[in-house]
């Protein structure tokens, strides 16, 4: 796997763009393998090395309209390419391979400084009220393997993967967590967030996770 530096891009959630944008309302406002940082890492890994994980990329509008006003496109074989952004911010079609070996610019209709992206892992899992452990164990021993990889010294500071967060539309409801006899133990949960602390000794012989409805979203973090 060829994740270089992949520990400095995907540290919870983490800012890529903004400062060096121009003030016009159309603008060029970097390259595309400046905006999917490790993209191209992560699509040239072997499938059966990333079929549980993959990067998401989201854009944030700080002081502009909702994410999914944000227009962002790039030419492509004298096409234009727009991002489909939806409300959430989350990129639903990100650049291939090829495209991004072209590396043409992006461009913006929002002022310098009213919007930014991030980037974060999530199991490729479908949204479900239920859930059995084993497959949250495979994504983290994926993104893990992906990180220890990364190669030199730098690999030995690079964050373990041990968490999944689950991110609901409201309050969360009732969130489990049971054991192999059967019991349950509740999940941490703060307001809308609910998390499975996969290490933790009250999660041990967890076997499945149980929720009142499916979440909105999951990402996995250290």
């Amino acid at each position: 796997m060829i994740f270089k530096n992949l520990f400095s891009g995907f540290i919870g959630f983490v800012l890529i763009l903004s400062p060096v944008w121009a003030q016009d309302m159309e603008r060029e406002a970097g390259s595309l393998t400046r905006f999917f940082p490790h993209w191209d890492e992560y699509l040239s890994t072997r499938e059966e090395e990333r079929s549980a994980f993959s990067p998401v990329y989201i854009v944030n509008s700080d002081r502009g309209p909702s994410p999914d006003a944000i227009e962002m496109w790039y030419q492509s074989s004298d096409m234009r390419v727009e991002f489909d952004i939806r409300e959430d911010g989350r990129i639903m079609n990100p650049p291939s391979q090829g495209e991004l070996e072209q590396s043409p610019q992006v461009w913006v209709n929002q002022p310098a400084g009213t919007m930014s992206m991030t980037v974060r892992f999530e199991p490729l899992l479908a949204m479900s009220s239920v859930y059995d452990v084993v497959d949250f164990e495979l994504s983290m021993q994926q993104v893990n393997q992906a990180m220890r990889q990364t190669g030199g010294v730098a690999a030995l500071f690079s964050p373990e993967f041990k968490t999944v967060s689950f991110i609901f539309d409201g309050i969360v409801p009732e969130a489990w967590a049971i054991h192999e006899d059967g019991s349950r133990t509740p999940l941490l949960v703060q307001e809308n967030l609910a998390v499975y602390r996969s290490r933790h000794r009250s999660m041990r012989h967890v076997v499945r996770l149980e929720f009142g409805h499916a979440p909105q979203s999951m990402v996995l973090v250290p």
